[in-house]
């Protein structure tokens, strides 16, 4: 139990007991040996020999017994300040020394920032106002909370050697490189169609190794034995593919979404009207027409570049009849616009359609087919309505065959017969 002794220079406070202690523990906290209190500081100190065992508290408050405060306090702050620790080992390098340019760079960084925030500290500086400051003048260190804390208790205990980054130092090389097997995993993965597999990387590279003699390739058929495992395989084509994206994207997705992916839609539109998207889709959904029969119908979309501002229509077949609805709906919403950006289609490019805009003078541009990067605004509000809206209607068939089997699957033999006949016989 800690007892408040305010007997020996006969202080009068006017604050609880049970104040001052909340405001030693603050300062405890912040690693002080005075708390403050109506602006005053009154150093304080804890001393054995209290009742049953106990501590006293002792509070100083005249100039002399201050002074002497004052000299125990500078002692205590040039304890709790952090000095590397020195290798008194001479036989032995530090890692700092060892280490490379970078990573010293790095570790000196760190440092740097131990120091400013100790005068921080010392100045009374919140710890956030630090870190907001200190990244403003230093945004390559990227200061956290979190960071600096670590980076002072490793500071503590080991000094500069601490704060070198360890990490990828030990790891072990990959046996893909060990056995000089790169280049044939990077001609292995160039050559692959659709999707890179590793169970196909990991057999030819076993082959590849049985065939040099570096392994039994009885045991890796029979037994199954992985000489190199396919986590490391992964990890390789991970990294593969950070280092060639362009190439990934190729192997994987086709030319078509590739540039579809890479390229970024910046058309410099300035106004309203100045251009339209124009474009049309089959639904992944059926609907019934005006007799009540299952039909796919086509979705046709017009947006505005500049606004976002977008009409849809849905037709039984997508004809040049349909694409003109569309147009003179847009017109009535939006207005007259200069031109309009479509695909090449026999639908929107019918004598019907382009005397109407010519008519008009709507200028019509024509992009090549299978380039939907070309008008990527009207690309897009497809995905929008094809991936969210379509997909919670009960006439969703899905997008691919593949999932089109899967929904299939998931309904009974019986209920199939039953939408087919009405009966189940």
């Amino acid at each position: 139990m800690v007892f408040v002794w305010k007997e020996l220079n006969k202080i009068s406070f006017s604050i609880r007991a049970r104040a001052i202690k909340y405001k030693m523990a603050q300062a405890k906290q912040s690693e002080q040996t005075y708390f403050t209190h109506q602006g005053k500081k009154y150093p304080f100190k804890y001393e054995s020999g209290g009742r049953r065992g106990g501590k006293r508290l002792l509070i100083w408050d005249s100039s002399e017994e201050r002074a002497e405060i004052s000299r125990e306090i500078a002692e205590s702050v040039e304890k709790r300040t952090i000095k590397p620790p020195i290798n008194t080992d001479s036989s032995r390098l530090s890692v700092f020394s060892t280490a490379s340019d970078a990573a010293q760079a790095e570790a000196l960084r760190k440092q740097h920032a131990i120091k400013e925030f100790l005068k921080a500290k010392d100045a009374k500086l919140e710890v956030k106002k630090f870190i907001k400051s200190y990244n403003e003048r230093f945004p390559e260190t990227e200061l956290t909370q979190r960071k600096l804390y670590h980076w002072i208790a490793l500071y503590k205990e080991n000094g500069l050697d601490a704060l070198i980054d360890h990490r990828g130092l030990h790891t072990k090389h990959s046996k893909i490189k060990e056995y000089n097997l790169d280049v044939m995993i990077n001609k292995l993965i160039m050559s692959s169609t659709s999707k890179i597999k590793v169970s196909q990387l990991s057999k030819m590279l076993h082959i590849r190794l049985a065939d040099q003699g570096y392994i039994n390739f009885y045991e890796y058929i029979s037994e199954g034995k992985q000489y190199i495992s396919r986590q490391a395989i992964h990890e390789y084509l991970r990294a593969w593919k950070r280092a060639n994206p362009l190439a990934a994207s190729y192997i994987e997705k086709g030319e078509d979404k590739t540039i579809s992916y890479m390229m970024h839609a910046r058309w410099s539109v300035e106004r309203i009207n100045e251009l339209w998207e124009m474009d049309e889709s089959p639904l992944d959904m059926m609907v019934l027409d005006e007799n009540g029969k299952h039909v796919r119908a086509k979705l046709f979309n017009v947006i505005d570049v500049h606004s976002s501002r977008t009409v849809m229509t849905i037709a039984r077949e997508g004809d040049s009849y349909a694409a003109m609805r569309l147009i003179i709906k847009a017109i009535e919403k939006f207005g007259k616009p200069i031109e309009i950006k479509g695909d090449n289609g026999k639908n929107f490019l019918s004598a019907h359609v382009q005397g109407a805009l010519a008519n008009m003078g709507i200028n019509y541009e024509a992009t090549p087919a299978y380039q939907g990067w070309s008008k990527p605004f009207a690309e897009r509000v497809f995905k929008k309505i094809q991936h969210s809206l379509v997909e919670s209607l009960p006439g969703y068939i899905e997008h691919n065959v593949g999932e089109r089997t899967d929904i299939e699957a998931s309904v009974s033999l019986r209920a199939k017969k039953l939408s087919q006949t009405g009966s189940v016989t």
